[in-house]
């Protein structure tokens, strides 16, 4: 009986920790897509203000790093965090965006591996205790 919960609790760890690298894969692919419309919908995850850290390489392999100030339709603004100084950048310009922290994704694969880690855990002390 205990072998059985013991690999059942091992699957269940292993397919959680396999979710979270699919997570952060997708993750990476996202960021290094070109259109328009892919970089205006990572420009907007990672938001505005000065705690929405962005490195943005564009197609003159210009590569810029500070923080969003704003986002429009068609460009944003990137303020150097060493110098303080404004760039206004239009959207067909960038080759690659990244955006400091994890995405939504990742975050939930991971809150997904601790539950099951907790889980485990749970159901060792108890299993203990029944002994």
């Amino acid at each position: 009986m205990f072998k059985r919960l013991l690999s059942l609790i091992l699957v269940i760890l292993l397919i959680s920790v396999s979710g979270g690298q699919l997570a952060y894969g997708k993750q990476n692919q996202e960021k290094t897509q070109t259109s328009d419309h892919r970089v205006r919908d990572s420009v907007k995850r990672i938001g505005t203000g000065d705690k929405a850290h962005i490195e943005v390489t564009l197609k003159d392999k210009t590569i810029l790093r500070g923080s969003v100030r704003e986002a429009g339709e068609s460009s944003f603004v990137v303020v150097d965090s060493k110098t303080g100084a404004d760039s206004t950048v239009q959207y067909q310009e960038v080759k690659k965006v990244k955006g400091k922290g994890l995405s939504t994704g990742a975050k939930v694969a991971l809150g997904f591996g601790i539950a099951a880690g907790a889980l485990a855990i749970l159901v060792l002390i108890g299993l203990g205790q029944a002994d």
